[in-house]
């Protein structure tokens, strides 16, 4: 019986309704079985993933850290964005691009500048 279809009466409780056999009862296994992965090595974790994790009573998983990646152009030809380029300048715009995708794939990303 569901705790919706009951009510307490002091130290007792009252059925509201008739139980269905079965009904409300959930099989062992259903929702996954011993011994079965259900989160695969080298998978970025989600939220979901965390909660899964919970549900099949995981304290705790291994995991390594973010990758770090430190973007450094060179190059003497080289301009920052708002800069009127010089004769054999042009303006610095790959690194931007790269550490944007690399956010985005999860690294940590440190942005030293240019180094002519």
């Amino acid at each position: 019986m569901i705790q919706e279809n009951t009510r307490r009466d002091g130290g007792n409780v009252v059925v509201l309704s008739t139980a269905t056999k079965g009904r409300h009862v959930r099989r062992a296994g259903l929702d996954f079985s011993e011994g079965a992965v259900m989160l695969a090595k080298g998978r970025r974790l989600t939220d979901r993933d965390l909660s899964l994790a919970a549900a099949t009573n995981h304290a705790s998983l291994p995991v390594h850290r973010r990758p770090r990646l430190a973007v450094l152009a060179t190059g003497d030809e080289l301009v920052m964005p708002g800069t009127i380029p010089g004769v054999a300048e042009i303006v610095y715009s790959n690194g931007f691009a790269t550490m944007a995708r690399a956010r985005r794939e999860g690294c940590e990303v440190t942005d030293p500048r240019h180094c002519a």
